[in-house]
């Protein structure tokens, strides 16, 4: 039976569980031994009641309750890492931190203020105002959320004795924007910023979302100060603004990113997509998309070696390749051999498979131990040329056909333990830019 209640109401109440049960995940993980009545934690939970169907009602393009949520799930793993390598974290801290990333960007809002008057809106201490127009979405208060987000945050949350308004007031001030130059947040305050930057950035469908924000930007005056005419002038500074703006203040968190797996994803992410575009204007619109399937494969895979397997169906559908495989590291660390993982295109290639699985490489031998020695991509165009002595699967190929091969070593913090394996009955000979394409996937799919 269809649900009487309105559309927004559901969309309220399915925001309202997803960041409830983050941050129950996150409590039960970080704090065992706290029971869940503690009175900061569930005055921590009742916010997040309140607050969802405020942040809900925004219509600003892109800041709206979707990038909050992007931005909350970002923090609380930065600070799950910072617990994980220092071991802290206080529950007081870490609830603070929790309504901090709430209400980071609630200041967008119209009308949130009781001072605010339908189109007129309080902007500073002073009383100061202005009036929306008919047109206006909530973007126009950009350069006005820090201030009307602490002066929320003190009549919202007024009659919580657990809750230090100060603290909250000095996490908001940490999603000051543009960055000044003598800005030194506090250590929690820097921590939703990193997560506010990072989690923007490295949300998987942020290039997606460009047009959006450059509607803002166009609303709020940012585009003129920045000479943009369209999306695709916003999206061509991404690299340039990661490096210079986002990534000097940042990078002091990576580290907390790194330390456990949940973390490791947003950061794949941000640098995945950092590296497509900085790539661009050498991509075609098929090549775009490959990346991008590279980039999802890599963050939704459940594992090790279901990364590899849709990695490598993929490189295959692209390459229009007969077969694809990947050899690993053994126990000992000294070979490689078949991991099992196997994309084929026919029956056909039953026995080259069994050679395969029959062979074992040491470093530097054939173009699997070539690529795990070197830490580098090797191809091979004359496969059923070459001296079965030195590539051990020569005769095979030859005899199916198979032409052309390259091998993409696969990176793990540096170190190298898979080697995967592309054939194609295609003759091919790779130009330099061919050569540097395939770089550019090795660089993309490893960490």
């Amino acid at each position: 039976m269809a649900s009487a209640l309105p559309s927004q109401f559901l969309i309220n109440e399915f925001f309202i569980s997803q960041y409830i049960e983050t941050v129950e995940e996150h409590f039960s993980s970080m704090f065992p031994n706290v029971e869940t009545d503690t009175a900061i934690y569930v005055d921590t939970i009742d916010t997040i009641h309140r607050a969802i169907p405020i942040l809900g009602r925004s219509n600003a393009a892109y800041h709206d309750i979707e990038h909050t949520f992007y931005v909350f799930s970002c923090g609380l793993e930065i600070i799950r890492g910072k617990h994980i390598i220092e071991g802290n974290i206080s529950l007081e801290d870490w609830c603070h931190f929790v309504i901090g990333l709430l209400l980071h960007d609630v200041g967008y809002i119209r009308n949130i203020l009781e001072s605010d008057n339908d189109k007129i809106q309080t902007i500073d201490m002073d009383g100061k105002t202005i009036k929306l127009t008919d047109e206006d979405t909530d973007a126009v208060l950009t350069n006005y959320h820090v201030f009307r987000g602490q002066a929320f945050a003190k009549q919202f949350l007024i009659n919580y004795k657990t809750i230090d308004l100060d603290k909250i007031n000095k996490l908001i001030a940490g999603t000051t924007f543009p960055i000044p130059e003598d800005f030194s947040p506090e250590e929690f305050a820097h921590l939703v910023q990193a997560a506010d930057l990072i989690g923007q950035m490295g949300e998987l469908y942020y290039t997606s979302k460009i047009a959006a924000l450059y509607d803002e930007f166009k609303e709020n005056k940012t585009t003129e100060k920045l000479n943009l005419n369209s999306p695709a002038d916003l999206l061509s500074t991404y690299p340039s603004f990661f490096w210079h703006v986002v990534h000097p203040n940042v990078k002091d968190v990576f580290k907390y990113l790194e330390a456990h797996e949940a973390g490791k994803l947003w950061l794949t992410s941000l640098v995945n997509q950092v590296f497509a575009q900085e790539n661009i204007s050498i991509l075609g619109g098929k090549s775009k998309r490959l990346f991008q399937e590279l980039v999802r494969a890599k963050q939704f895979a459940v594992n090790h070696d279901e990364r590899l397997a849709l990695i490598t169906e993929i490189l295959m559908k692209y390459f229009n390749c007969q077969i694809g495989h990947v050899y690993s590291m053994n126990k000992t660390g000294d070979k490689i051999e078949s991991s099992g993982i196997w994309r084929v295109t026919s029956e056909e290639f039953e026995d080259f498979k069994k050679v395969t699985q029959s062979l074992r490489f040491s470093k530097g031998m054939g173009m699997p131990g070539h690529a795990w020695e070197t830490r580098e991509v090797q191809w091979i165009s004359d496969l059923g040329q070459r001296d079965p002595k030195e590539f051990p699967r020569a005769t095979a190929c030859k005899k199916l056909g198979i032409k052309f091969a390259f091998g993409i070593p696969i990176l793990s913090g540096g170190t190298c333990r898979d080697v995967l394996e592309i054939f194609s009955q295609k003759s091919i000979s790779p130009t330099k830019s061919d050569e540097m394409f395939i770089k550019m996937i090795a660089n993309a799919i490893n960490d």
